[in-house]
């Protein structure tokens, strides 16, 4: 028993001794290659001396997650796991190993994507508050968006308001009663003497409610939604007397996680910003830009010239086009596209994705430039 009790423990010294003398990379991650139609990235397994134990994923250069190896011929994920992607965006993937001792591999060359299908698109199984207008006088609103599959009774959820850094909720909204919220649906309560008009877009129902005490705030009242008493989205933090939204400014969010993500502010041109041309209508408009592609032809791909031609259906008119590398970085910013034609001639030669703007819609093509 002495015996195999020090045999085990001279094999245990010589283990952790050979860890901490290893100094050799695992091999590169290779073949990183995006599967659409599943929506999966996936790269070929590197191998270690030692035995790798772990991949970390990069998203347009920024650390994303790390993932544990598995002793397959392939490793790999799926792409909502990595991120939410916004329609129109343009990301890139590469990929490290790491071995027990904490070596790491070189990276894998990039692989690149453009979140053009509804399918490589996070959209949130949620319900939560997309906007909030804190405009001048009276004109503030609160609009609710419901992204999931679920038709909730709204006597589910409240909304709650802090005023001026309290530790406290002040006031609490409830939804009138036997309404309703389906999926794609929203709502949008308004005080009640606001000048600027609702509607309806893309053909969501809105659903809209008076009230003015939940819309009685000012930029430093942070407000909070609730569903069965817990809270799941919010703007700003109790006890914290911030300035969460700036006067006559509208906060969206340009995209959508969970209650922690960012949002952004926008100076509204008009009041029909609360109900136009942000998010959530973004999401509800992710498979329209496919038939505007579809409408337009990029030539000649190859392009061995300097000019990159458009053929569009219906005289289409074509406004600007940005430019971006395989490796995310945009070489070319919102040039003019001129009598459907783009001067290209500072592109060097690669392959590139063209993203064009028409209007308020957006196509994205694959450019090969030699």
């Amino acid at each position: 028993m002495k015996k195999i009790t020090l045999t085990t423990f001279l094999l245990f010294l010589w283990s952790v001794s050979c860890f901490a003398q290893d100094t050799e990379a695992p091999t590169k991650p290779t073949d990183v290659t995006i599967d659409y139609q599943i929506g999966y990235l996936s790269w070929t397994s590197s191998t270690d001396n030692i035995g790798v134990v772990a991949y970390d994923i990069y998203v347009n250069d920024t650390f994303r997650l790390t993932i544990n190896h598995l002793a397959n011929p392939t490793n790999g994920i799926t792409l909502n796991d990595l991120g939410p992607f916004t329609y129109g965006g343009i990301y890139t993937f590469k990929v490290l190993a790491k071995d027990a001792a904490g070596n790491e591999s070189p990276f894998s060359y990039y692989n690149s994507f453009v979140a053009d299908d509804p399918q490589d698109i996070y959209i949130p199984d949620q319900v939560f508050m997309s906007k909030i207008m804190n405009g001048n006088n009276n004109d503030k609103a609160i609009e609710i968006l419901n992204l999931s599959s679920t038709i909730y009774d709204l006597s589910e959820f409240t909304l709650k308001i802090s005023y001026d850094g309290n530790t406290t909720w002040d006031a609490t909204y409830t939804f009138p009663a036997n309404s309703t919220l389906g999926l794609s649906e929203r709502i949008r309560i308004a005080n009640s003497g606001h000048t600027f008009p609702f509607c309806n877009l893309y053909g969501a129902q809105d659903i809209n409610y008076l009230n003015d005490v939940i819309t009685n705030f000012d930029g430093n009242d942070a407000i909070g939604l609730f569903h069965n008493g817990v809270l799941i989205d919010r703007l700003g933090n109790l006890g914290q007397n911030a300035t969460f939204i700036e006067p006559n400014k509208l906060a969206y969010r340009a995209f959508y996680s969970d209650q922690h993500t960012p949002w952004t502010r926008e100076t509204p041109t008009s009041y029909y910003h609360i109900c136009a041309d942000f998010m959530g209508e973004e999401y509800l408009l992710l498979s329209t830009p496919e038939v505007v592609a579809k409408n337009i032809v990029v030539y000649p791909n190859p392009v061995r010239g300097n000019l990159l031609l458009f053929e569009t259906k219906n005289n289409q008119l074509l406004h600007t086009a940005t430019i971006v590398d395989m490796t995310g970085k945009t070489v070319l910013t919102t040039a003019k596209i001129i009598n459907n034609q783009l001067d290209i001639q500072t592109i060097t030669r690669g392959i590139y994705f063209v993203k064009i703007q028409s209007g308020n819609q957006i196509s994205i093509h694959k450019m090969i430039r030699q």
